[in-house]
């Protein structure tokens, strides 16, 4: 079977397709013909060697898959052809086959796009994640979503706009800020522009926010915090630009302001099985729109260097 490994950290250009055996299912377990594949920015991270979570090498790729199950180990009731999601704990998604224990899978309903169901497995739980579970959002709080555009953006912002929040998010390009706004953005804001905390304010009646949703980092993630309402508070899940973010402890001290890391994983496995389902049920029913970018298992490297130059909108998919 075909398999996207690198065996050293670097530019997406260290990735590669090996040929590799077909692994088996052993007891408990299914093997998936994979039909999509998804991609994150930690992807990104793991292959240049920054994420706290990059493993050994050679090392593949990928928590999330999509496919048919090919074949089956004993006590196993899934069937063959049965349609399935997996979110792979320990990564190796980026693969032709790929073996995951039967209790972990998800059934997946026929018809729907098996690169939008990617979208849901990290990115939608995570939106879902920092919204219900970390921030715990009520109808009219204001939040300010980074990025969007991106996966995690954009499902977060329709996850918000369903939970009656009002909704301010930031994209780079107008191109962007127009998706944003289509998906239920009651404001979209160019953060290259000096200007975007004081348009909230404008647009807020002086308020501010009262939760940011925030994975840039750096300068960006420092003029988060001037954005917030007193009380407020900021939820890190990354820090896309490579740069921590500077925090004025004076400025949390005298605005009463909370600062809280998340991670999905701090709520596995529990969120699988309850936010996943209401997820798939809106994907469904079209309540939730997700939007794909998807390219072929061959075209590995440029949808990496695709997702690094912005070129990117909603979630990206590798698709066989």
């Amino acid at each position: 079977m075909k398999q996207i490994q690198f065996d050293q950290h670097g530019p997406a250009s260290v990735l590669a397709i090996k040929e590799v055996a077909t692994p088996e299912p052993q007891a408990g377990e299914i093997l998936i013909q994979t039909e999509a594949v998804g991609i994150n920015f930690m992807d990104i991270m793991q292959r240049k060697g920054t994420y706290p979570m990059s493993g050994k090498l050679p090392f593949v790729l990928g928590s999330e898959v999509v496919g048919r199950v090919a074949k089956v180990g004993a006590g196993v009731s899934f069937k063959e052809g049965d349609r399935v999601g997996v979110l792979l704990s320990n990564f190796g998604a980026y693969s032709e086959f790929v073996v995951a224990p039967a209790a972990s899978a998800i059934p997946i309903p026929e018809g729907v796009d098996p690169a939008a169901v990617t979208a849901l497995m990290i990115q939608g739980l995570t939106a879902y994640g920092l919204l219900h579970n970390a921030a715990k959002i009520k109808p009219g709080d204001r939040v300010l979503i980074h990025a969007g555009a991106g996966g995690v953006g954009s499902l977060a912002i329709q996850l918000a706009y369903a939970a009656d929040a009002v909704i301010f998010s930031t994209a780079s390009t107008e191109a962007k800020r127009m998706f944003i706004t289509e998906l239920g953005a009651h404001a979209s804001l160019d953060y290259v522009n000096d200007d975007w905390v004081q348009q909230i304010y404008d647009l807020s009646g002086n308020h501010g926010v009262d939760v940011v949703l925030e994975m840039v980092g750096g300068q960006i993630g420092q003029d988060s915090l001037r954005a917030l309402a007193s009380g407020g508070q900021m939820i890190v899940f990354g820090t896309a630009s490579g740069q921590p973010a500077m925090i004025p402890s004076n400025a949390l001290i005298g605005n009463s302001l909370r600062i809280k890391g998340y991670t999905l994983y701090e709520d596995m496995p529990e969120i699988v099985q309850d936010g996943l389902p209401k997820l798939l049920d809106m994907l469904a029913s079209r309540e939730l729109k997700v939007k794909t970018s998807a390219y072929a298992f061959e075209d590995v490297v440029k949808a990496h260097e695709d997702i690094e130059n912005r070129r990117t909108t909603g979630k990206v998919a590798l698709v066989f």
